[in-house]
């Protein structure tokens, strides 16, 4: 096994051992992924899901590979059949995402299991830094994907986001997995094919490393500032409110200091019954427990303290 897949697995799972459950879809970066953590801890639980939505071709050819893949390494796995709605909110590929997360969330809870790995690396990292500096998201998307994040009581981790493709693709050969190739990855109307096809291999011969230093920066970005961490006397910081800096206030200031603090990190106020569920799991819950969903973020009481964590995928 490369040493670089190696180490990247075991920092990123250190903290977050088995059982764990992987999505699968039959390419090479979520074979690879199988395969290591297998061959890392051939004696803990591992489980993988593979999500068939029925959107192209080669789906049923996807499902193949992963049922064989799985039982030569004698995982148990779960296919999850979607069906697709006859209207998109949307749109097509929104809905397949959301449902596709939401099938594996699932999937993992039925099994009890939290931990959820998934395959994205770091090319598709420093392919996601360029897309969202063309599309002009702001800093925020050339946050990029993180590599931990709650969601749904799930905690999805990218242990794979350090590693190169070619890491992966060498490890595949000499192993001489199996995989699919999705056709729609050689399709240049895509922009995210023009990144990856065109842009990236261009920045390498100007500069090798390119993409470890685009990763790099996008974790440096992803990190709080020292302002917003020694930030403590303004109950409105960037993305963690300080619940004992607002304990004495009035329950109408407490409110307000709630109102405005989501307001500034959501770009949307809330409204009033998502504000009183809001003032209940911060001042009135016991346990603390639970989550709200605000806009593209997610809510939740940690230790004295209002996170707004998010959600990214």
């Amino acid at each position: 096994m490369q040493e670089a897949l190696r180490q990247a697995l075991i920092h990123a799972l250190a903290p977050h051992p088995a059982p764990w459950l992987i999505a699968v879809s039959g390419g090479l970066d979520s074979t690879v992924l199988l395969t290591a953590v297998r061959q890392l801890w051939p004696e803990q639980r591992v489980c993988a899901v593979h999500v068939n939505h029925g959107l192209q071709s080669k789906a049923s050819a996807f499902e193949a590979a992963t049922r064989a893949l799985c039982s030569r390494l004698s995982v148990e796995l779960r296919i999850c059949q979607l069906q697709r709605p006859l209207v998109f909110e949307n749109g097509l590929e929104a809905w397949a995402r959301q449902a596709r997360y939401a099938a594996i969330a699932t999937t993992a809870l039925s099994w009890g299991i939290r931990n959820v790995l998934l395959a994205h690396h770091a090319d598709d990292q420093a392919e996601t830094f360029f897309l969202n500096l063309i599309r002009g998201t702001g800093i925020d998307g050339l946050r990029g994907m993180p590599m931990y994040i709650e969601r749904d009581d799930v905690m999805w981790i990218r242990p794979l986001l350090l590693v190169n493709r070619n890491v992966l693709h060498e490890h595949a050969l000499t192993w001489r997995l199996v995989w699919e190739e999705d056709p729609s990855n050689q399709d240049p109307t895509y922009l995210r094919n023009r990144i990856r096809q065109d842009l990236l291999p261009l920045l390498e011969t100007i500069r090798p490393g390119t993409h470890q230093r685009i990763v790099k920066l996008m974790m440096d970005l992803a990190k709080p500032s020292a302002d917003n961490a020694d930030n403590v006397n303004n109950p409105v910081e960037l993305a963690c409110l300080d619940l004992t800096s607002i304990q004495e206030l009035s329950l109408i200031d407490k409110r307000k200091a709630l109102h405005d603090w989501v307001k500034q990190i959501a770009r949307r106020a809330p409204s009033r019954a998502r504000l009183n569920a809001l003032y209940d799991l911060c001042f009135v819950s016991k346990t603390g427990r639970g989550h709200l969903k605000h806009g593209e973020f997610v809510l939740r009481r940690f230790e004295g303290r209002l996170l707004a964590e998010p959600i990214k995928f």
